[in-house]
């Protein structure tokens, strides 16, 4: 029973990896490097998966920490979309320089709280990064609404 669930892993990490790599493939090939032929497009996606798979399997064995850090620096750096994201759905007047100010002041104060050592009592770093985004962004929102 074991084997079959270890097996079940393996594909599922499986395709998680090859829809990363084709949707990385697709990404560069057609938006990073722009005005190629069709040809030269599906060569730049090629070599684009076949990097990003050799810098994982080699980054897989080589630096066995690195996938905690880059996974707390994925959500840390996902997170900062959120006070876009409301000011959206509540039609907060917040320029668009605001925002990418509060995303800015995120990410930054987040990898001083991921990395400096700060002791947050359990609270994760992303969170209170967020927390800085939400209060620059609102603080832009009531300097403009004055």
């Amino acid at each position: 029973m074991m084997g079959v669930v270890l097996a079940g892993t393996c594909l599922a990490a499986f395709v998680i990896l090859a829809s990363c790599s084709i949707t990385l493939g697709g990404v560069v090939a057609r938006s990073v490097v722009r005005d190629k032929t069709a040809r030269q497009q599906i060569r730049i996606g090629l070599v684009t998966i076949a990097t990003y798979l050799t810098l994982s399997f080699t980054g897989t064995f080589t630096a066995r920490n690195l996938l905690i850090s880059l996974n707390t620096m994925f959500y840390l750096g996902l997170a900062q979309i959120l006070p876009g994201v409301l000011a959206i759905i509540f039609n907060w007047r917040v320029s668009s320089a605001d925002l990418m100010r509060g995303m800015v002041g995120g990410l930054v104060s987040g990898c001083v709280l991921r990395f400096g050592g700060v002791n947050l009592y359990g609270v994760n770093p992303a969170f209170m990064a967020v927390i800085i985004n939400l209060c620059l962004c609102c603080w832009a929102a009531g300097r403009k609404n004055k």
